[in-house]
């Protein structure tokens, strides 16, 4: 619904409506690498902690981007 509204607008500066749709097009292309990451991760049960990061995962409010990120960080703190 966000990315319906953020495509309807429109600016009366040509600059300003040049420099809005190169950050749209970023913004579409970093969530595309961010689904495939999350794809990625998805599909590797071996992930650096074993299958820790899916409990995080289950967290509301939580991803499987930022749960993996979290095992991470967790198994470089404890070794």
């Amino acid at each position: 619904m966000h990315h319906e509204w953020l495509s309807g607008q429109r600016f009366t500066d040509a600059d300003t409506q040049f420099a809005f749709d190169e950050r749209m097009e970023e913004l579409l292309a970093l969530e595309a690498m961010r689904d495939r990451f999350d794809q990625r991760v998805k599909l590797r049960p071996t992930a650096p902690s074993g299958r820790r990061w899916c409990i995080g995962a289950c967290w509301r409010g939580i991803d499987t981007l930022s749960a993996f990120g979290l095992a991470v960080e967790v198994v470089t703190d404890t070794g």
